[in-house]
């Protein structure tokens, strides 16, 4: 039996690359869904994520991450992975960071199945928009997603 997953953009659109969760969430709500796939616009910061995270039992997340890859680099990573892929800092720009929302997330109860759709940002200076890089890989981060989401709707 599939499971239901939730696609979750997360970030500030107010900063540069780092609305990139945000905006791939909106790319994605604009095509013909999924039969089990959620999508999810929500900006969703520190704490706020893990209530949204509590209430499903699979999804995927993403957002932007610092792991000193090249500009638009995508990485997808289960939440126990992040250190060996090289995502020690996701989204500098929140005030709890994602990291530390998934650990506290842990902490609460038994957390969904997850995966994180990480991008590398260029810019996440205060600025509307994304920069032309991320702005290109768009397509590359929604399939990544869906991808994602396709592996975890059929449960091991």
């Amino acid at each position: 039996m599939k499971r239901q997953v939730t696609i979750l953009g997360i970030g500030s659109i107010l900063m540069g690359d780092d609305g990139v969760g945000v905006r791939a969430a909106e790319a994605l709500q604009t095509v013909e869904p999924q039969e089990g796939v959620d999508v999810v616009v929500s900006g969703l910061l520190g704490l706020d994520l893990i209530y949204a995270l509590e209430e499903v039992e699979a999804a995927v997340i993403i957002d932007a991450a610092d792991f000193g890859g090249e500009p638009g680099e995508i990485r997808v990573v289960s939440p126990d992975s992040l250190a060996e892929a090289g995502v020690e800092r996701l989204a500098a720009a929140h005030s709890i960071g994602l990291a530390e929302a998934l650990t506290m997330l842990r902490l609460t109860g038994v957390p969904p199945d997850l995966r994180l759709v990480c991008v590398q940002p260029s810019d996440v200076s205060p600025r509307e928009g994304l920069s032309p890089v991320l702005e290109a890989a768009l397509p590359a981060v929604c399939n990544a997603a869906m991808e994602a989401a396709r592996e975890l709707a059929e449960p091991s």
